[in-house]
């Protein structure tokens, strides 16, 4: 009865050992983290260098994944984490660093759209310092935005998405913007801030600032702007409104704007002068036409 229990205590002792290595050769080694890529992603996902371990940092060279929606392709990616935030269900990511980024996006049949519903997810998930630079957006035709770099920090937790910063930088305009989205069954609400920098030829002054509010209804595919607020500080003109967009349809069902000043042309001497006004339209937008 004795030895039946030490070889019991013995067998015991060695399943231990060998879970203990096991766990240890996944967290802390170079081979443990390309095990576990390997495990984990999908058979379309594929790596060229690995370096570092799961307990961070992460750096992933000559990364590529494709399936029905989208071709993606990134040069380098490195990854910073804290893995002991886990134990109260928080994923912390303090930094993430991506260059070189690619998404093609392919052309896909009409069908019809699932109601969007907010993620329920079990863990709170925080992104301190994101970046991404380099990078390029396409469709199979052709490349219709590139970027040079990227910033965000934002957080998810339950329903609510809150955007502390980030920031778009392009060679045509900077563009910096902060808020929160909040889902509840098949609609967003939305509450954002945006600072728009540009050339001069573009925009009078080179810069623009933004506030909006609204809901987006995913059965309905629709978005209700219940405010907005655009100013020109370097023009003294803010325009007000709100607006209804149908994503079906493609079509704006009403927009409703008004202003305590305004001129047009905006960079030339003006042939219309405005104390104030009001502007009330509606119409549908097909491409290469409008009608109002």
């Amino acid at each position: 009865m004795i030895s039946a229990v030490k070889r019991l205590l013995t067998i015991c002792t060695l399943f231990l050992l060998l879970l203990a290595g096991a766990v240890w050769f996944v967290l802390t080694t170079e081979r443990g983290l390309s095990w576990t890529l390997g495990w984990m992603a999908p058979a379309s996902f594929s790596v060229q260098t690995v370096q570092g371990t799961l307990l961070g940092p992460v750096v992933l060279k000559g990364l590529s994944y494709q399936d029905a929606n989208l071709e993606l392709q990134i040069e380098s990616a490195r990854l910073e984490w804290s893995p002991e935030a886990l134990w109260s269900r928080h994923l912390e990511i303090t930094q993430l660093r991506i260059e070189g980024l690619a998404l093609r996006l392919k052309e896909q049949p009409e069908k019809k759209r699932e109601p969007f519903r907010w993620p329920e997810l079990p863990l709170r998930i925080t992104l301190g310092d994101g970046e991404v630079s380099a990078f390029i957006l396409a469709n199979e035709q052709e490349i219709f935005f590139a970027g040079d770099r990227l910033q965000l920090s934002a957080a998810l937790e339950g329903d609510r998405l809150t955007i502390h910063s980030s920031a778009l930088n392009a060679t045509e305009f900077d563009l910096q913007a902060s808020g929160s989205a909040e889902g509840a069954d098949q609609q967003v609400s939305f509450d954002m801030v945006a600072q728009l920098q540009m050339d001069e030829r573009w925009l009078p002054g080179g810069q623009a600032q933004a506030q909006w509010q609204g809901t987006y209804h995913s059965d309905a595919e629709q978005v209700d702007l219940a405010s907005i607020n655009l100013r020109l500080p370097d023009q003294n003109i803010e325009i007000n409104g709100e607006a209804r967009w149908s994503l079906r349809e493609q079509r704006l069902e009403a927009a409703d704007l008004s202003w305590p000043t305004l001129r047009w042309p905006l960079t030339e001497t003006p042939l219309m002068i405005s104390d104030a006004g009001r502007l009330q339209i509606s119409g549908e937008v097909e491409i290469g036409r409008a009608h109002v």
